[in-house]
Order: structure tokens, then sequence, then C-alpha cells
């Protein structure tokens, strides 16, 4: 843990030179920068830095970059049950994207956006495009929203250079924003997802019949379906309270054509004790039903199997607690926000005797600016 620690550190440190000389040059207009750790008790820790950066470019032009790295180092009962070593792996992320307002007019304004992202590791890279439109209607009260993503990947696994395998997603969502009174306002989102290709784990293992520990490399490789079509039909309201507070709702429902069905319902409090600070505090609950072919122990084999928990029955509790401070006018910048949180999350898996349970926490440290 310690050496994942210091090198995304590292990283951090790098990002915050490069912000020290943005806010010298003032070159943007707003910034972010994340620095994350996640643990539980299966035995994995993902430390992440993150940090974005966008400005208003020209006339109605806005450019956003982003860029993020997560150190992962795991010994979990996958990795552990199916005779492998603890691995340690980066992960690189990055993306550019920009937007244009296309109406500047009283009554509504219409934008669109396009945007290019990629992602690397040892085992799996990724290009993605994207095309956003939205547009304000009935006096700027209405947003509709509407847009599509291509994601070109390509799965390997690591140490054996002949594997390769490619997994491509095409996705695309659909939304309305209402506001409904002075104070209350709602969301209607539909996403869709088709996933076609290698679908699995290039490390996971189907057990068949009773298997002793550390022997699953006799075992078949698990096989997927290559084609997996997801939808997720989410809404939202918020209701103001006073002036810098406000209660959140939300439920999401999803289903997909391997039959597996979850729902995920989430309630927020956010708490604006003086316009400089405050905080929030969240509940959220998920369970899901698993997919049709997935069972922890197979009797027999099977056309399709699967070695993965998170494709079975399971259910998942989540608590947090955020708290933030806002500055006006301090150094160079025009407002200025520091935030932490740490969020603690049970994971309970019905029909995997290997990890009934796993519980773990996520740690947070935020800040935020405009020039």
């Amino acid at each position: 843990m310690r050496r994942q620690l210091t090198r995304a550190m590292r990283v951090a440190a790098l990002s915050l030179i490069v912000l020290g000389l943005v806010a010298v040059a003032r070159g943007e207009d707003r910034f972010a920068h994340k620095f994350s750790v996640y643990v539980d008790d299966d035995e994995t820790d993902v430390v992440t830095a993150a940090f974005s950066v966008a400005k208003d470019a020209w006339r109605g032009g806005t450019v956003s970059a982003h860029y993020s790295v997560d150190v992962v180092s795991s010994a979990s009962v996958d990795v552990v049950s199916n005779a492998s070593p603890r691995f340690d792996e980066t992960r690189h992320a990055a993306s550019l994207s920009a937007e244009q307002m296309l109406e500047a007019a009283s009554t509504n304004r219409t934008w669109v956006g396009l945007g290019y992202g990629f992602s690397v590791e040892n085992d799996y890279s990724g290009h993605a495009i994207g095309l956003n439109l939205r547009r304000e209607i009935f006096r700027r009260n209405t947003v509709v929203s509407a847009g599509y993503e291509l994601l070109l990947g390509d799965v390997r696994r690591s140490g054996d250079e002949s594997f390769s395998r490619s997994l491509n997603t095409h996705s695309y969502t659909l939304g309305v924003t209402q506001v409904l009174s002075r104070s209350l306002v709602g969301s209607l989102t539909y996403l869709g997802a088709v996933r076609s290709g290698f679908n699995a784990s290039p490390y996971l293992y189907a057990r068949i019949g009773e298997v002793a520990p550390g022997l699953c490399r006799s075992c078949p490789e698990e096989v997927h379906p290559d084609l997996r079509v997801r939808h997720t039909v989410a809404g939202q309201l918020k209701q103001h309270i006073w002036a810098e507070s406000a209660v959140e709702g939300s439920y999401s429902f999803y289903v997909d054509s391997w039959a597996m069905i979850a729902n995920t319902a989430e309630l927020r409090l956010h708490l604006g004790w003086t316009p400089r600070w405050g905080g929030r505090l969240r509940y959220r609950f998920y369970h899901q039903r698993g997919t049709s072919f997935y069972e922890d122990v197979y009797s027999r084999a099977q056309r399709y199997m699967t070695g993965d928990r998170e494709l079975g029955p399971m259910m998942s509790n989540l608590v947090g607690l955020k708290g933030f401070w806002r500055f006006e006018g301090l150094w160079v910048f025009d407002s200025l926000a520091l935030d932490a949180k740490i969020d603690l999350f049970q994971y309970d898996f019905f029909d995997f005797a290997r990890l009934p349970r796993r519980r773990g926490l996520v740690t947070e440290a935020g800040i935020e600016g405009r020039f």
C-alpha cells in the first residue's frame, strides 16, 4: 500500500505544480483536483489522483481536459482462488472535449459537444469518441439532452502476448431536466449500451463441482455471451430547503439481455450552514438479481459460465459524509473550494461462499477553483 500511495502522491504533486503555473498564468477558467484512497477487507487498495481544467476559449465555446491515474494493488479472493499472486498495476485515463453554444437567444440556448478519451493499463486499452446535444426550451425551464459514445477496447492477458480480444461499446443517453417550481427541480434520464466482443475476464475461471482452493487453474475459463444490451432509467428530484441547503432523492432501474435486474435508491442532504462552509450526508442502497447463467459452483459444464461474483445476486449499502469550505477572491482565484469526504460501504453476495460479504471505505480530498 505504501508504494502505491507514494506513486500516486507523486502524480498528485506534479498536478499541483502544473496547477500553480496555470494559476500564475491565469490561463484556465476552472480547475479541479481530487485525491482518493479506496481500501476493503478483500485485500484490495486503490489510490487515485485526478486533475481537470476547463476554459471558455472563445465566444460560446468551452474546452475541457481531464487526466486520472489509479494505482491498484490486490490479493482478493478472486486472485487467490485462481492461484494467482497479488498484482499491482497502474491505470491511466485522459480525455479532451469541446462544447459550443449555437444559440444565445433570451428564451433558449443550444449546445453541441464533442469529446475524445483513452485509457490504458497492463491488460487493457480503449479509445472513445462521443457527441452530445443539449437544448433549453420553455424559457429555459426545461433542458433536453442526447448523447452517443463509441468505445473501442482491446482486452489482453498479462504475461500472455498472444492473447488479445476486442470489446466495443455503443452508449447512448436521452434526458430531460425540468424546473417544477421555484425550489424543486426534477430530471429523467435513459441510458442504453450495447457491448459486443469479449465480455468475460481473461483471469477468472468457472468452478465445476468441488474444487480445492488454489486449483482453479484446472477449471475452464469463464465464457460470457458476446453481446450484452443494457438499459437504465433514472429519475431525480431536488428540493431546496433554504438558500444553501437542499434534499435530493434519486432512483434508477437497470435491466439487460443477460437477465440481470438492479435497483438503486439514494438520498442526499446538502447542508450549507453559511455561504462559505457546509456539508453533505448521503445513503445509497443497491440490489441486483444475478444473470441467468451465474452459479457459484456449476454441477456440470454449460455454454455460458462465470467466476465473477458481481454477476450474481447481491446488494450493497453505502453511507457518506462530506464537508466543504469556500473562499472568494483568494490570491489569483475568483473562488476556491476545498472538500473532504468519507464513504463507508458493505456488499453482500448472496451466492458466493468464498466471500459472502465485503466491507471498505473511500476517502477523498479535493480542491476546485475559478479564475
